[in-house]
């Protein structure tokens, strides 16, 4: 055999070596990321089975549909039956002492239809209040602009709009919990509205460049435009939300749709 024909060879085999190293390489790899993913995760959303949510006084229970809070003493103190609910707990208002937070939804038009509950745990357990979130489903988030934990909602008066439509979305409200109330703070926040905005300009600019840009593409697409619109206006970016609008909304019936939008989000002029 020649030399050339054995350095030849050579450098095959260390490239079918270097290429097996190469695998096994990756596939050790993958299997290291996956089990960092599952520890990860599971620090950060810690799963649990338990049904239950033990406080000082008392426990929570959510049993299929019912919640049911019973007393240190075996008392019966609440009981509520919903639909489909699912429970999380969060210190809202930093005071040390988690609030019992339940997302119930309702099957409307073949859509989920949610609405979220804010329980006090201090002392007494009674609901605080209630918020519809239409077609989106709430969350709690921390806003770093208040510097708190706040629960983010649609607009359910814009449901109707998305009736029909394969993509939903609704414009957003943002609530903060303190003193045992609710309040809305829309008008203090800029960031969550920004982010929301973002998205949908880029979900549009995506649509219509797969669409010819007519009225009838902006028609079927008016719950996400009236969405962004809105969120431009709570976010105090009129004059973008106005340029926003023209861009996106391209029927003749520009001014009644702003104003029929700007209506149902009850826009203060």
């Amino acid at each position: 055999m020649s030399k050339y024909r054995m350095k030849f060879t050579r450098n095959v085999q260390i490239r079918v070596i270097l290429s097996i190293f190469r695998f096994k390489y990756f596939e050790i790899m993958k299997y290291f990321l996956i089990v960092f993913l599952l520890f990860f995760t599971a620090e950060i959303f810690p799963q649990s089975d338990s049904n239950e949510a033990e406080f000082e006084r008392f426990n929570v229970s959510l049993n299929d549909k019912l919640l049911r809070v019973v007393s240190n003493e075996g008392d019966t103190l609440y009981s509520r039956e919903f639909n489909n609910p699912q429970f999380t707990t969060s210190d809202l208002d930093s005071d040390g002492v988690d609030e019992y937070i339940v997302t119930d939804y309702t099957n409307v038009n073949n859509k989920n239809n949610y609405t979220i509950f804010i329980y006090n745990t201090l002392d007494t357990f009674y609901c605080v209040d209630s918020i519809r979130s239409g077609y989106l489903e709430p969350y709690v988030v921390y806003s770093d602009e208040d510097e708190c934990k706040v629960i983010v909602t649609g607009m359910c008066q814009f449901d109707d709009l998305n009736n029909g439509k394969e993509e939903i979305a609704l414009p957003i409200n943002v609530w903060k919990y303190e003193e045992a109330a609710l309040s809305n703070i829309n008008s203090e926040i800029y960031d969550l509205f920004e982010s929301e905005s973002d998205a949908i300009i880029d979900y549009l600019e995506d649509y219509f460049d797969s669409n010819i840009e007519s009225c009838n593409s902006s028609q079927m697409a008016d719950n996400i435009i009236a969405a962004g619109y809105i969120n431009l206006i709570s976010a105090g970016e009129n004059s973008v939300a106005s340029q926003f609008l023209r861009k996106y909304y391209l029927c003749p019936d520009i001014d009644s749709f702003k104003q029929k939008i700007e209506s149902l989000a009850n826009v203060k002029k």
